[in-house]
């Protein structure tokens, strides 16, 4: 199911800076350190990380908010009367519009995208233990929890053994072959998702996205231009908005890019 996070919202959004971090919160890291399983557990995060006094109490997370979703609703809400393109070609929008559209970017989005990315890890580790095998090569498979998003608490390890199942780990002639959450330049400068490394070394960066972002040409322009600066090649597995289900022969063919550059 598509969510509603696109379209004019979304560009007067982007226009105004509204969802950059520095205005907003690092959603991803509230995500990948706290592991909230639903939408309302998130937006709860979002507002306990907020904390407008002069001497904030910080969270050991290292997250601070800048607001609370209700206030990126009305950050959003007044920028259209700033914009009078916007009003001509879009209308006046409502700030329950408004907000439902928040709501979707920084409280539904963002787990829909983990789970993504949970899934792609696993599909493309154990594809590129399966090319291996079937090339009659011989390597050792074990489960590596350092293939998931380093998280501190208990909670997040159960949830990604319940989701996201074992993430491979293979012997290769190069050394173990592993997966690992983007750091928070990698995410925000580049674009990347997580991380394929050979030894530890990063060999390739995956970036996760929906299909309908494929032709959103503005974003994917974009993070192609980020990911110039980074001194190891960038994929991206593309799964069905709809469905969310990545189509098998696009992942065979990133499989086997990945096994290439963990190679190289």
């Amino acid at each position: 199911m598509r969510l509603p996070t696109g379209g004019s919202l979304n560009r007067l959004n982007e226009k105004f800076g509204l969802n950059k971090r520095q205005n907003s919160v690092p959603v991803m890291q509230l995500v990948r350190n706290h592991a909230p399983r639903t939408p309302r557990e998130l937006k709860e995060l979002i507002e306990a990380h907020y904390d407008p006094s002069p001497c904030p109490t910080r969270c050991t997370c290292g997250v601070v908010s800048q607001g609370t979703v209700e206030a990126f609703s009305l950050n959003l809400f007044k920028a259209q009367f700033s914009d009078a393109d916007f009003l001509k070609t879009s209308g006046r929008q409502s700030y329950a519009r408004c907000y439902e559209f928040q709501y979707n970017l920084f409280c539904v989005s963002p787990l829909r995208g983990d789970n993504q990315e949970v899934k792609s890890r696993s599909l493309v580790l154990d594809g590129v233990l399966k090319l291996q095998l079937d090339e009659g090569q011989k390597r050792d498979f074990e489960c590596d929890e350092k293939c998931c998003h380093a998280r501190p608490d208990e909670a997040v390890q159960k949830r990604k053994e319940e989701e996201g199942g074992p993430h491979a780990r293979m012997s290769s002639e190069h050394g173990h072959i592993s997966a690992r959450a983007a750091t928070e330049e990698e995410d925000c400068s580049f674009g990347i998702d997580y991380v394929v490394c050979v030894g530890g070394e990063p060999r390739v960066g995956i970036q996760v996205k929906p299909s309908t972002c494929v032709f959103m040409h503005d974003v994917m322009q974009s993070n192609s231009k980020k990911q110039r600066s980074v001194h190891y090649p960038t994929l991206t597995h593309v799964y069905c908005t709809e469905t969310l289900k990545f189509d098998d022969a696009d992942t065979r063919a990133l499989v086997k890019n990945v096994l290439s550059a963990c190679r190289a």
